[in-house]
């Protein structure tokens, strides 16, 4: 969680970005800040399954691990750049 504190302070897209819920169904939520020339998704896999995921883009932050491969862990939130 220190982490995401970090980052939300550092980061003028998570502060002051546009909101734009991309997808919440399936236990999965994605949902996009936008600010001047930056895109971060966000996508949280509320499951006890793994998932695939559609989104791709630099990992910046995940709540389990340090490398994306396109699969969230149960639980699993990952912030990505781009797309």
């Amino acid at each position: 969680y220190k982490r995401l504190i970090s980052l939300k302070k550092s980061s003028e897209t998570l502060k002051w970005g546009e909101f734009q819920l991309v997808s919440a169904a399936d236990d999965m939520a994605v949902y996009r800040r936008t600010y001047e020339n930056e895109t971060l998704t966000i996508v949280l896999n509320c499951s006890d399954n793994s998932r695939k995921c559609e989104y791709k883009g630099e990992l910046v932050l995940s709540s389990l691990k340090h490398e994306f491969s396109g699969e969230l862990s149960p639980w699993e939130a990952v912030i990505l750049k781009g797309e």
